[in-house]
């Protein structure tokens, strides 16, 4: 995508955002104020992960697609995987994510 073409999608989204209210949040500042804000982190297999564990809060990591390359991980073998492809509601029979999510607050697992 064309950098003007990103621009306009990004305003586009903003705008729709803005609309809900305090229902959304639209980050306008620089990177690092979300590892306090957050309660916990969804992400995929990245250093976003690495960086989040120095918050001790909850962390789910998506599973990468079945035959796609994993690399042997004591991180990805001890965290809540959230399945791709499967949603929300099928990755409820996970009892560790759905505990994270129910109740990130009081979780102690990373």
């Amino acid at each position: 995508m064309p950098l003007a073409e990103h621009r306009a999608a990004d305003k586009a989204i903003r705008a729709l955002l803005a609309k809900g209210g305090d229902r959304h949040l639209i980050d306008r500042e620089g990177y690092g104020w979300q590892w306090d804000f957050a309660d916990a982190c969804i992400t995929d297999i990245s250093a976003v992960a690495y960086d989040w564990l120095a918050t001790g809060k909850p962390l789910v990591i998506t599973e990468p697609a079945p035959g796609a390359y994993r690399p042997r991980s004591a991180l990805l073998d001890s965290v809540a995987l959230l399945r791709s492809g499967r949603g929300v509601r099928r990755n409820a029979t996970n009892p560790r994510l759905t505990r994270l999510i129910r109740k990130p607050e009081t979780s102690s697992e990373v």
